[in-house]
């Protein structure tokens, strides 16, 4: 009688650990969401964090040539990219489609940035140059800003994406404005000459010097 008596306990205590087991599997969260540990050290390639879909929101990762932070948009878009690489730095900001409206650099060449699918173009330069591309809402080249040896540089372009006022400077003479019409012909300068004086020119519409 004991003997059964202790086999029903068992099997009762049995039973009851079981339905523990099962409450506790259910009401307690995922083992990987209770991990906060802390971390001396993580060496990997490449790291990425996603998103509540699963897609990926931010990305790190080292390649041959460089490294890369990638920021991308909820749409899956590039938002913004960091890049270290062999030649140089760059920042590349993107709008909400992807295309890039703003770039830093710090290179041994000039980027400009291919609007749309085309590819980037170089402006090949022996000097060591940092710039700034401001791109309009179409993707095209407004605003460049750059410093290099020789100089430096304000270009604001017009629609059709050809230089319209021009500020730069350079090591010999100074500080010179230039302005141009719609088909890129200068017609006005305001600067400084090799003689260290102010000169200001103008040319007619038909190309004439006043």
């Amino acid at each position: 009688m004991k003997r059964k008596i202790c086999v029903r306990s068992m099997g009762l205590g049995a039973g009851i650990m079981l339905i523990g087991l099962a409450v506790g599997a259910i009401v307690s969260p995922p083992l990987v969401a209770q991990r906060n540990g802390v971390f001396d050290t993580i060496t990997c390639r490449e790291l990425k964090v996603v998103d509540k879909n699963g897609k990926t929101a931010v990305a790190l990762y080292g390649y041959e040539g460089g490294n890369s932070v990638l920021i991308k948009h909820g749409n899956g878009k590039p938002a913004i990219q960091l890049i270290s690489g062999v030649t140089g730095n760059f920042i590349n900001i993107h709008d909400k489609n992807g295309k890039e409206a703003i770039t830093l650099a710090s290179d041994e060449t000039i980027i400009i940035v291919g609007l749309h699918d085309e590819k980037p173009t170089f402006e090949d330069t022996d000097e060591t140059v940092n710039r700034i591309d401001i791109f309009d809402k179409n993707g095209k080249e407004a605003i460049l800003l750059d410093s290099r040896e020789g100089g430096n540089r304000v270009e604001v372009l017009n629609k059709q994406g050809k230089p319209a006022v021009k500020l730069s400077t350079n090591k010999e003479d100074g500080g010179q404005v230039d302005v141009y019409n719609n088909q890129r012909e200068r017609r006005a300068v305001m600067g400084v000459n090799k003689y260290g004086n102010g000169v200001v020119s103008t040319w007619d519409k038909n190309g004439y010097r006043q």
